[in-house]
């Protein structure tokens, strides 16, 4: 199984990516409000005998009442050979320590570069990148985000887009 951790996105950040969709207009592949959400870790593959305990270790971690604060909106990751537009946040003492935390409880590490609290809100394929009027994108926002939960979910892959389910939330 495929599988992630992240904190969905609240109520408040759907309806605002909305309102960037509405005032952006590219024709890009606009995610669905119920695949927003911030990687805490990325996708891994786990033998499905091994979720339920995971989801037992998972709920071991203490989960840290916090706002983040998103900053922008803009093409990612690369600037100049982008494919995705992301709402980026203020990097979160609290946010990177529960992805620490996290990374111990599992006993990976999932990243040498540093972590960029986002939410991908778009996709493209970056060939297309050439053929859009707008070549630059940067919003500046100040869009808050409780934080008190994050969940494990499984990413299955179609050619239509990544299918995501919850399979366990923690509080």
């Amino acid at each position: 199984m495929r599988i992630f951790i992240a904190i969905k996105a609240s109520e408040n950040i759907i309806n605002f990516v909305q309102k960037v969709k509405n005032k952006i207009g590219l024709d890009v592949r606009w995610l669905p409000p119920e695949n927003l959400h911030l990687t805490i870790i990325p996708p891994w593959e786990e033998k499905k005998e091994a979720i339920e305990k995971l989801i037992c270790k998972l709920s071991e971690i203490n989960v840290p009442k916090t706002k983040i604060t998103f900053e922008k909106v803009s093409f990612g990751p690369d600037e100049k050979f982008p494919r995705l537009i992301w709402m980026t946040a203020k990097p979160s003492k609290e946010l990177g320590l529960l992805k620490i935390d996290l990374e111990k409880k599992l006993g990976i590490r999932t990243e040498k570069r540093d972590f960029i609290p986002h939410i991908t809100i778009a996709r493209f394929n970056e060939k297309n990148f050439h053929s859009f009027e707008q070549k630059k994108l940067i919003l500046a926002i100040e869009e808050k985000m409780d934080i008190s939960n994050f969940s494990l979910i499984q990413s299955t892959l179609t050619n239509k887009g990544a299918f995501y389910s919850t399979l366990s939330d923690f509080i």
